[in-house]
């Protein structure tokens, strides 16, 4: 096999593994769908398999979008580790940790970053940040701000605002080192990748 059907074949299993994993793990509860997790793991899956047609088609992906679903499904993860919200059941351990990993790997072998202007790592922060928008006039129409954490009537309003902080900043440090990761790696290993 080719490096371009290797490419094809791994981003066409990868999403249908979370598209799969979301859908099979929320199947009960599908009215819970607005929750990060299943929507992470399932746009994830749906973007990888836009690319993996384009990449059948001899078409380019954008490799900024990839470092943003990259990081989008690292925040599953990283959110899932800091606060400690240990839900593992049925697919769950899928959607927050082996997708996550799964997605790392998928980007640090196939997503090249080379020819990516620095800039564009900040449109790793606009899925979150949109989520956050969306989190906080949910809550303001319903009362449920989806996480305790984002409930700044429960949680306080500094420990909210400190949180959603700390998110955005240690994504953008996160998203800066993966660029740069991701470039060291194509530049000295996987140039032909």
């Amino acid at each position: 096999m080719n490096g371009k059907t290797i490419k094809t074949s791994f981003t066409v299993a990868l999403s249908l593994l979370f598209v799969i994993t979301s859908l099979y793990s929320y199947w009960d509860c599908l009215s819970q769908f607005y929750y990060m997790t299943f929507l992470g793991n399932f746009l994830t899956g749906a973007f990888l398999l836009i690319a993996a047609i384009l990449y059948t088609c001899d078409k380019q992906v954008p490799q900024y979008l990839i470092l943003s679903f990259t990081v989008l499904m690292l925040l599953i993860l990283g959110v899932t580790v800091v606060t400690q919200d240990f839900y593992i059941q049925s697919g769950f351990l899928f959607l927050h940790f082996l997708n996550p990993a799964l997605m790392l790997v998928y980007f640090l072998l196939f997503s090249n970053q080379i020819n990516v202007k620095l800039p564009f790592v900040l449109g790793s922060l606009v899925m979150p940040f949109l989520y956050m928008i969306f989190a906080f006039i949910r809550g303001a129409c319903i009362g449920d701000y989806i996480y305790y954490y984002l409930d700044f009537n429960s949680f306080g309003a500094g420990n909210t605002a400190l949180f959603i902080f700390g998110i955005l900043t240690g994504l953008l440090s996160f998203s800066v080192g993966l660029y740069y990761l991701n470039r060291a790696i194509h530049k000295r290993f996987l140039k032909d990748i």
